[in-house]
Parts: structure tokens; C-alpha cells; sequence
């Protein structure tokens, strides 16, 4: 609801969302939403506005995980009956697979009481005085509250899938998580316009202070002495956790815009701030921005006459990335006894990261109806967190410091405009956008480890991917075997494995060599089954398996129109780059992935669950071997949509109704690509890992807006 007079605005809205689980058992998401905002002008010099949100939402948490579903083979029936009167209820057997002896997920959701309470309350007060034209105060007061609470809960006797299949009763066991965290944010602005001949003059001088705090309060009970009965008092055994954190923030920021005969743009910012978080010695840091712009296509002897816009620009500027909260100060530890253990040194001389970026840009239209953007950025940053071991007089473990330097640059492209537009109201306008990424580290500060995927080292890439490799050619065996290479085949897999004297990696069935151990040169290995490559000193081989930095990453939106009716399709995607496939090496490892059944498989081409689990390294590696490529095209979003005006449907008038917008809406529709894995488009931009997390979900969507 809204409405208007003269002087002030206001709009009160309310809003009910209703996500249905996928899951039988399972409730779901429900959240509600209240807003108002209220905008007054109360005299030509003052306006004033204040505003309010507040959400509340429910969410019953799924208790099995992706993971839970996908390591069961699609053949298990998850909804068989149970064969006997049903336990605690369920109606499904609870162990679907004898072999595996995995809880049926649906079981897990079943016994599963895991709620979430979200709260969230916004509020804004805000008004400016303008004394002249060219003179303003502005001032703007924030406060953001979030509660969330979370509960946990297992009744005492509550059936449990035990190792060996069985099932064991439950002793209980509750859990009950609380969260607050506050913020407040209060600004005062003052602003100066002057324009002077072709000279405008835009100054600004702000003031910013700023405060949050989190407390945190988790507490677990187990061993009820009572069953049915929800309360913690019945645990028998109580542990509890609370953490506060507590931070404030005084800044101040001048900027100043200056445009001679709107062609030749300059745009400058310094801000100051004072930030609890940065170290004692280092309360206070400087930050700032330069920019400056050129429109070309505003001279009068600029000869491309055909751009609307032809703009050079530049920016150089200076940011900084807040260290944590604890970085500064001591931290130790209770064991419970009274035993105090030191854990991380604290730095007071810890600042923060500082990020130097450079961007050089294009920017064009051509006759209205064609634009494009050309972006060149360079960034550095300067004292990059790292953790390092701490002196060992200190007694602690570990100190974190400011040693590290990283580095990058992209090239980014944007174009869009009308590729077809025409008087009958066929329109279709695409937006294209394309960039490439470097990555580089300059100075890591400290001796070089690996850090997962990645070999944290001066002069390594952050992008790259490190680890070990299993042996897939006959040259990379160990030097005792250069003369006993016979004694080795290569199987369909493409792994060296050792299979002895007059036999291939086919034999394994036919002569019983599944499960048997061969020497060669005193070395002792499982027959048939892949190896470890080691280098001449015996150590696992460690060097780079790929690298996360695609060749070039791209989007393409198209819009038609024609009429009442319109169409939209975007899709983005990438060309090169790597994408480590943890979720087959998981799979491989458990004997749950689809390659470890050998169902219709020729004996002489058939392997036993040990030979994946060794070819995975039981999960312990990261093997060259799960390295594929990211290439792949998504479909990320496809509307259709049709409006129904009352002055042609005269049936809208009747019922109330001046216009009916009807939009069929479809989101992450499909992925092309070779990827093997779960999900081609897993991690981050410097580590991309699919690690058998839950894909992207495909959401349909239909949309009515009827306007009265």
C-alpha cells in the first residue's frame, strides 16, 4: 500500500514466502517480511525520511546431505517397505543396502529435528538541510539487528544405524545455538556545488562512525535421562561455548568531482579511518582513489563523428581488506582442567591489506545504437595476511603477519546494442560480455607449504593447482626398475600397473591375480593395482596438475520483443582453465561411484573396489589424475513472457484489471560440457574444486502481476 500528498510520500508493504521441501518430512522455508518507508519535505530547506524492515523466517534444515543420497547406488529402492512392523514409525526399511549399510537418508529427514529461527530488523533514519543551492547536510543513522537460532534435537531411544547395520538406541542429545549480532552506522555529509564558467566544482566532507557486535552462545547436551522430553536439564552432560566480538570503526572522507566543459572529468577521494581491528601500532590508515576521464566525442575536432560517445579513462586507487578479529591479541585455551594452552601470538603491529588497482578503460557508442566498454586492470596488494609459525620462545604456535604480496590484471569487453529493431516492434538486443585473468604472487613471506590445491610459494600463481600424480608412464617407474619394465602393463585406465612375468593387466580374473601381492626388485605390490609416483629419493612426487585460470570466461543475453510478447535468454560459460574433480576422487575412494560397478562388464576388463580406492589414493591426495578441464556453456536463465492490456482484452476492465503481465521463468537449465564430475563450475576463481557439494538446483518459475 502507498500513497502521496504534496509534501510526503509513504509505502507499506507486506510480503509471505512459502518454499516447499523437496523432501518428505520435511517443512521447508517460511519467511515474512514487513516494510515501511515514510519521505516528508517539511519545508523547502528540510527533508526528512525514516524507514523500517523487519523479516522473520523458519527453515527445518534437511538432515541428509547430498553426499547422502548420491554414494547410494540407483538401484537401492530408498521407499521399500519394510517387511516388519515399522520402526519408530518409519515405513521404509532404515538400511536399504546390505552392502553398504548406509542409514536411508529418508530415515535421516524421518528422526531429524534441526530448526532454524531467523530474525532480522533494519532501521533508517536520514534528512538533509539544503540552506542554498549550493550547500547541503546530510545525515543518516542505521541500525541492523540479526538473530539466529538454531536447535538440534535427537530423543533418548531413538533407533541408530550402527557399523555393522544394526540398530543401537540413541542416549539423546539436544543442541541449542544462539546468535545476535548489531550494527550501527551514523553518517553526517556536508556538500558544496559550485559552478564556475564552464568550471562545476562538486565537494563533499564526510564523517563516519561505525560499531558491530556479535555474541555467540552454542550449548550441547547428551545422555538424557529422560525420554520425550526437550529440555536440557535432562542431559546428564552439558558443554557450552560463547564468543563476543566486539568492533568500531571512526572514519572520514573528502572527495571532490571537478568537470570543465563536461569533457574533461576528474574525480578524487581520501578517506582516513580509525579501526579497532587494525593493530594497536597501526590504529589509524589512509586510503583514496584518483580518477580522470576525457570525452573525446565532445571536441570539435574529433573526426569519428558517428560516436555518440568516444571516453578515455583512468583510475588509480588504494583499499584496504580488514585483518581479523583475533589477529591482534593472544589466544589460548582450556582444556577443562585447568591446563591453559598458548595457540596464536598476537600482532600489534598488524595493518591492513592494501590493494593498489589501475584501471584503464574505452568507452564508445556508436549512432545510438551500439556500445562497448574496453577495461584494462592491474592490481597489487601489499602486507596479504598469512599465517606463520611463531618464535619459539614465545611458547605459541603460530603469529599472523603481513608478509605476502599478490598481483593480477584482466582484460574485460562488454557490447551491446539493437541488432534488430524495426517499426512493426520486432526488437532483439544482445549484451556480450567477455574477460581474461592473470594471476601472480610476488613475495610470500615465509617458507614455502602446500595449502590444499594450492603450493603457497614466491613466484606461484595463486590460480595453479599443486599435488601428487599416479604412474601413467612406464619412465616415471622408480630407477630399481629400469630393467624390469616388462614386469609392468598399462591398463584401459591408462595407470602403470605392476602385473609380473608372462601376464597382462587382463589376467586378473582368469588367473586368480586379483588380491595377490608380486615382488619386483624387492618391491612389494598389490597386483594389478595403480601406483604412487615417487621421486629418486623415495618421497611422494609433489608439482603442478593444473592450473584454475580459464583462457576466457564469457556471458551472452539476447532480448526479443515483438508486441506484448517477450523473450530472454542468458548464457554464460568459459573456455580452458582446470577444475579439480573431488567428488569422483570421494566416490572412487568409497566405492560409491558409478565406474566401480562392473555390471556388464567382460571379465578380462573387470576391477575390484580396491583398485578405485588406490586409484584415488583412498581420498588422502590430490592426484593429477582428477584434474579436468572447465570448459562448458550454461544455460542460466530463459524467460517468456506475454502482457495483456485492457484496452484490447476488454474482459480486464470487467474484473478490475487495466493491465496482466503472464512470465514463465526458468533459472540454471542445463550445463554442456565434458566435465565428468557433480559440478564443472564448483569453487573459487583461484581454486576450482568440485567437492561433492549439492549442484546448482533447476528452478521453474511462474509469475502473475495483475495491474488494478
Amino acid at each position: 500500500m502507498q500513497g502521496n500528498s504534496a509534501a510526503t510520500n509513504y509505502n507499506i508493504a507486506y510480503s509471505r514466502t512459502i518454499n516447499p521441501a523437496i523432501l518428505q518430512w520435511n517443512e521447508g522455508y517460511q519467511r515474512q517480511t514487513i516494510r515501511l518507508n515514510v519521505d516528508s519535505r517539511l519545508n523547502e530547506k528540510l527533508s526528512v525520511g525514516v524507514s523500517a524492515n523487519h523479516t522473520r523466517g523458519v527453515q527445518d534444515v534437511s538432515a541428509p546431505s547430498f553426499n547422502n543420497f548420491y554414494r547410494i547406488d540407483t538401484d537401492v529402492n530408498l521407499r521399500e517397505l519394510a517387511p516388519f512392523p515399522a520402526v519408530n514409525g518409519f515405513p521404509y526399511v532404515i538400511v536399504p543396502d546390505s552392502v553398504t549399510l548406509y542409514t536411508n537418508p529418508l530415515y535421516s529427514q524421518y528422526i531429524g529435528d534441526n530448526v532454524v529461527t531467523r530474525g532480522r530488523t533494519l532501521l533508517n533514519a536520514n534528512g538533509v538541510y539544503r540552506p542554498t543551492s549550493w550547500f547541503s547536510i546530510a545525515a543518516d543513522a542505521n541500525y541492523d539487528r540479526g538473530d539466529n537460532n538454531q536447535t538440534t534435537y535427537t530423543p533418548r531411544g531413538t533407533p541408530l544405524v550402527t557399523g555393522t547395520g544394526g540398530l543401537s538406541p540413541s542416549l539423546g542429545s539436544l543442541r541449542v545455538e544462539n546468535a545476535t549480532n548489531e550494527g550501527f552506522i551514523g553518517t553526517v555529509t556536508g556538500s558544496l556545488s559550485k559552478s564556475i564558467g564552464d568550471l562545476t566544482l562538486r565537494l563533499s566532507q564526510r564523517g563516519e562512525v561505525r560499531k558491530e557486535t556479535n555474541n555467540e552462545l552454542a550449548t550441547t547436551g547428551t545422555q538424557f535421562g529422560t525420554e520425550g522430553l526437550k529440555a536440557m536439564s535432562q542431559a546428564t552432560v552439558r558443554t557450552t561455548a560463547n564468543s563476543l566480538t566486539d568492533y568500531r570503526v571512526l572514519g572520514s572522507i573528502t572527495s571532490l568531482g571537478v568537470s570543465f566543459k563536461e569533457r574533461y572529468i576528474g574525480d578524487f577521494l581520501l578517506r582516513r579511518e580509525g579501526n579497532s581491528l587494525f593493530g594497536a601500532a597501526n590504529r589509524w590508515n589512509t586510503f583514496g582513489r584518483a580518477s580522470a576521464a576525457w570525452l573525446l566525442s565532445e571536441e570539435s575536432w574529433f573526426p569519428l563523428t558517428d560516436f555518440n560517445v568516444f571516453k578515455l579513462r583512468y583510475s588509480y586507487g588504494v583499499t584496504g581488506l580488514n585483518p581479523g578479529f583475533s589477529s591482534q591479541y593472544e589466544s589460548m585455551t582450556s582444556d577443562g582442567t585447568g591446563a591453559i594452552r598458548r595457540g596464536s601470538l598476537g600482532n600489534i603491529n598488524i595493518t591492513p591489506t592494501f590493494t593498489v588497482e589501475e584501471e584503464l578503460g574505452l568507452d564508445v557508442a556508436y549512432k545510438s545504437r551500439l556500445s562497448g566498454t574496453l577495461t584494462f586492470v592491474r592490481n597489487r596488494s601489499e602486507d596479504v595476511f598469512v599465517s606463520v609459525p611463531a618464535p619459539a620462545v614465545s611458547g605459541y604456535q603460530t603469529q599472523v603477519t603481513n608478509p605476502a604480496q599478490l598481483g593480477g590484471s584482466i582484460i574485460e569487453l562488454t557490447l551491446q546494442g539493437a541488432i534488430l529493431a524495426n517499426p512493426k516492434g520486432l526488437r532483439w538486443d544482445v549484451l556480450l560480455t567477455a574477460d581474461k585473468a592473470w594471476f601472480s604472487t610476488e613475495r610470500f613471506g615465509r617458507t614455502c607449504f602446500d595449502d590444499g590445491l594450492q603450493f603457497k610459494c614466491d613466484g606461484v600463481p595463486v590460480s595453479e593447482m599443486w599435488g601428487n600424480m599416479i604412474i601413467e608412464d612406464k619412465s616415471q617407474l622408480p630407477a630399481v626398475h629400469a630393467n624390469s619394465q616388462a614386469l609392468f602393463d598399462i591398463n584401459d585406465d591408462g595407470y602403470v600397473v605392476p602385473v609380473g612375468a608372462g601376464n597382462t593387466w587382463r589376467d586378473g580374473i582368469a588367473k586368480s591375480l586379483w588380491g595377490t601381492n608380486i615382488n619386483i626388485d624387492g618391491v612389494n605390490y598389490r597386483w594389478g593395482h595403480p601406483i604412487p609416483r615417487r621421486t629418486p629419493d623415495g618421497v611422494l612426487w609433489y608439482g603442478k596438475i593444473g592450473d584454475s585460470r580459464p583462457d576466457l570466461r564469457y556471458g551472452l543475453q539476447n532480448n526479443f520483443r515483438y508486441g506484448n510478447l517477450r523473450f530472454y535468454v542468458q548464457m554464460n560459460g568459459q573456455l580452458g582453465g582446470n577444475v579439480y574433480a573431488k567428488s569422483n576422487q570421494t566416490y572412487y575412494a568409497s566405492g560409491d561411484h558409478p565406474d566401480v560397478s562392473q555390471a556388464g562388464k567382460p571379465d578380462e576388463l573387470k576391477k575390484p573396489v580396491s583398485y578405485y580406492n588406490a586409484a584415488a589414493n583412498n581420498n588422502n591426495l590430490y592426484l593429477k589424475r582428477f584434474v579436468q578441464s572447465g570448459t562448458h556453456l550454461q544455460l542460466a536463465e530463459l524467460m517468456v513472457g506475454y502482457t495483456l492490456d485492457a484496452s484490447r482484452f476488454r474482459f480486464l476492465e470487467r474484473v478490475g484489471f487495466s493491465r496482466a503481465q503472464f512470465d514463465f521463468i526458468g533459472r540454471n537449465l542445463g550445463v554442456f560440457s565434458n566435465y565428468t564430475g557433480l559440478n564443472v563450475m564448483g569453487g573459487s576463481p583461484t581454486v576450482r574444486i568440485d567437492d561433492a557439494t549439492y549442484p546448482q538446483t533447476r528452478t521453474l518459475t511462474g509469475v502473475i502481476t495483475l495491474t488494478f
